[in-house]
């Protein structure tokens, strides 16, 4: 009998537990709306796909996106991905004999942004030329130099733009990015070599573990108040898979490595190679931190792989890659206008804002050769 009291009276706890858990999500949901002036009860229309970054898996990247997908992502922005796995501008592409290949990471991508709202759309708009999107989200710098070799002979492009942030040289030490396996190189004999495919399909995990993730996949599209909180959604996530599995400690020169292979692809296809360098809002903050002569805080990961990658563009340079790093133009703008004006570009990732920002910036620095070109 006291057994059974005890059975009872733990199963108790527990739903209450669950109950108040529930409850507080339900007020910080609302809280959340009210705060963003949005309404407080407001009709989930479940006709409109989230289809998000619209990747799913792949043997040989890990995941791409998929063809021929068309929906929002989770700020009910429009997401369209065309029939060849790129995503779209929002509008038909303008006529030119010049074309651009900008390949990435979400910042590339776009995600939480529409697609008229992207780099990509913005600078095809700015220079009257088609630019393609093939960003991927969560891509590191072995994928996006995968996804760069396999779209180049494809579409032939005449420039090619590939685009990192500091975190994608730590992905490429990387197996695994929140529970998704990936490929990775290694290095043999001073050479980055492919491993780790080709990947086995994933598998929902059984029982209790399966509805949480389930869960959480919902919370994620349709939760204001997860949407508003990266921090808290990105460490739910790593709860319930380690965000990254490392497998060395080589990010840096496997990515010099890497670049060096995609120069070659670019100019076996008669495209002019960029690197393009992007920055999260606390990269920003880092960068100034060190351009003050601050010292970085000891074990801060952030900045280790920020360091790593001011070396990545000096490797860059030295094979005869030309660079374009955004710091400056964000560095000014901090000077001139404070940290407001440079956060005013972002939420989370960067916003339309941030995004023109970007276009225009790539516009002057490649502008000219584009006119020339044509």
């Amino acid at each position: 009998m006291d057994r059974n009291k005890k059975s009872t009276g733990w199963y108790i706890n527990l739903l209450l537990v669950v109950i108040s858990l529930l409850t507080g999500l339900l007020v910080a949901e609302a809280a959340t709306r009210v705060w963003k002036g949005e309404a407080v009860f407001k009709w989930v229309d479940f006709s409109q796909s989230i289809v998000g970054c619209a990747s799913a898996f792949d043997a040989y990247a890990g995941w791409k996106p998929v063809p021929s997908r068309q929906g929002v992502n989770r700020e009910q922005r429009p997401v369209t991905i065309l029939p060849n796995g790129l995503r779209s501008n929002g509008s038909l592409s303008p006529e030119s004999d010049i074309r651009i290949l900008a390949t990435g990471d979400s910042y590339t991508f776009g995600d939480q942004v529409g697609d008229h709202e992207t780099w990509p759309a913005a600078l095809e708009r700015q220079l009257a030329i088609p630019v393609l999107n093939g960003g991927v989200c969560g891509y590191g710098v072995d994928q996006t130099v995968l996804r760069s070799q396999e779209l180049t002979p494809r579409v032939r492009p005449d420039i090619l733009i590939v685009s990192l942030i500091p975190t994608d040289i730590w992905r490429a030490q990387s197996s695994e990015l929140y529970g998704k396996r990936k490929p990775f190189f290694s290095l043999k004999n001073g050479i980055p070599v492919l491993q780790n495919v080709p990947l086995g399909s994933p598998e929902t995990p059984p029982g209790i573990a399966g509805y949480f993730s389930r869960g959480m996949e919902y919370l994620n599209d349709y939760s204001l108040f997860m949407r508003s909180m990266p921090n808290v959604r990105n460490r739910l996530q790593m709860f319930r898979n380690k965000a990254y599995v490392e497998v060395h400690n080589e990010g840096l020169e496997v990515s010099c490595g890497l670049l060096g292979q995609v120069r070659d692809t670019a100019d076996r296809f008669g495209a002019e190679l960029y690197l393009l360098m992007l920055y999260k809002y606390r990269d920003i903050m880092n960068r100034i931190t060190l351009n003050n002569g601050d010292s970085p805080e000891p074990g801060d990961r952030n900045m280790e792989f920020l360091l790593k990658a001011l070396e990545l563009m000096d490797c860059s340079r030295s094979a005869g890659i030309t660079v374009i790093d955004i710091f400056p133009a964000l560095e000014q703008t901090y000077r001139e206008h404070g940290s407001e004006a440079v956060s005013a570009l972002y939420s989370d990732h960067m916003n339309a804002a941030g995004n023109a920002f970007v276009a225009e910036y790539i516009a002057r620095h490649i502008g000219d050769r584009v006119q020339r070109n044509r």
